[in-house]
C-alpha cells in the first residue's frame, strides 16, 4: 500500500512536468522571454552580468535559445552555475532578469517534489519505486 501511494504521488507530480514546455512560457513569461530586438549582446557581456549577479557561483554553461520572434517576443538566455543556480539575461541587451534555484518556480516544485527531494534518500526512494514499478 505505501509503494502504491509512492507511486500514484510521483505519477502525478510526473504529469503535471508533462506540460511543462508548453505552460512555463506563460507561467513566467517575465524570466523566459524578451521584446524582441536585432542586435545580440556577447556572451561575454552577458556571463560578466551573470557573475555580477551570482559572484558566489561558477559557471556552469550558457543555454541560448533560437532567436525566433513569436508576438514580439523572444527567448532569454540562460546562464547556469555548478550548484544549479539559474540567472536569465535579456540578449538585447545584457540586462539580468532574476535568478532562480533549480526547484524554484512552480514547475520547479513540482521536479522537485516527483523527484522526492524534500527528504532524505528521497533519490533512492524515488528510483527504487521507479525501477519496481517497471
Amino acid at each position: 500500500m505505501t509503494g502504491g501511494l509512492v507511486v500514484a504521488f510521483r505519477a502525478l507530480m510526473g504529469s503535471g512536468m508533462v506540460f511543462r514546455k508548453q505552460l512555463e512560457p506563460i507561467v513566467d513569461s517575465a524570466l523566459l522571454s524578451v521584446p524582441g530586438c536585432s542586435g545580440r549582446v556577447s556572451l561575454d557581456a552577458l556571463t560578466s552580468n551573470a557573475s555580477g549577479a551570482y559572484p558566489l557561483g561558477k559557471l556552469d554553461y550558457i543555454r541560448i535559445f533560437d532567436p525566433h520572434v513569436v508576438e514580439g517576443r523572444q527567448p532569454s538566455t540562460l546562464i547556469r552555475f555548478t550548484d544549479q543556480t539559474f540567472v536569465y539575461l535579456n540578449p538585447c541587451n545584457g540586462e539580468v532578469l532574476g535568478t532562480r534555484d533549480r526547484y524554484g518556480g512552480l514547475f520547479g516544485v513540482i521536479e522537485r517534489l516527483h523527484r522526492l527531494r524534500f527528504i532524505s534518500n528521497g533519490g533512492r526512494i524515488a528510483g527504487s519505486s521507479a525501477l519496481l514499478l517497471a
